[in-house]
């Protein structure tokens, strides 16, 4: 029972540790669209129900975006493999067992107030596999 007390406290204490690096990351967000200057109009080819290349994105080059090349296509499917084995071994960890499935609200009730995209093995595994 000590064991599973502890493992309690401490999934407890992840929601006050996880909302915290959330302001750290909120307020380094901020400071950085401080520094940025320049502001791009709208994109209006959604409207007439068009697409719209990305190259073509207002802002997109100047970021340093660049588009894939075919190299990086054909690792596409090398990667695939890698994250899945690393998922694997995920799972197979010790002290992966909170992070097996989705959060249950009645175990943390606040949870999702403070976590807007949960993500955990089972998510990770169902998006893998798409």
């Amino acid at each position: 029972k000590q064991w599973y007390q502890r493992r309690v406290r401490g999934y407890k204490e992840l929601s006050r540790v996880i909302k915290r690096q959330k302001e750290l990351i909120q307020g380094l967000v901020e400071w950085r669209q401080s520094k940025t200057s320049k502001v791009y109009p709208g994109i209006t080819a959604f409207k007439k129900g068009g697409r719209i290349a990305i190259e073509d994105i207002p802002g997109v080059l100047e970021s340093g975006w660049t588009p894939r090349t075919e190299r990086e296509e054909e690792n596409s499917g090398v990667n695939q493999k890698h994250f899945t084995a690393i998922w694997i071994k995920l799972k197979a960890h010790s002290s992966a067992w909170p992070f097996l499935e989705p959060v249950k609200p009645e175990i943390a009730p606040d949870y999702y107030q403070h976590i807007k995209y949960p993500c955990d093995l089972q998510t990770i595994g169902e998006k893998l596999s798409q």
